[in-house]
């Protein structure tokens, strides 16, 4: 069936990649240095990961989250 577009709200610069785990927690990366990590289910955001220096520009998500 379909599923309806959500948006990720938070973060403060273009998010240019996603990574969707196995359980389905989605991972944003985005020009604003950090690492969003959401919930999948409802679009609730979980946890910002800071300490980037520059721009997010791809992420990879392992087996085993």
């Amino acid at each position: 069936g379909w599923i309806e577009p959500r948006k990720l709200k938070g973060h403060t610069g273009h998010i240019g990649n996603l990574a969707v785990g196995l359980d389905g927690t989605i991972y944003s990366g985005s020009r604003d240095h950090t690492v969003r990590v959401w919930n999948g289910a409802d679009s609730t955001h979980i946890r910002t990961l800071e300490g980037h220096t520059s721009n997010v520009l791809s992420l990879a998500v392992g087996l085993d989250g």
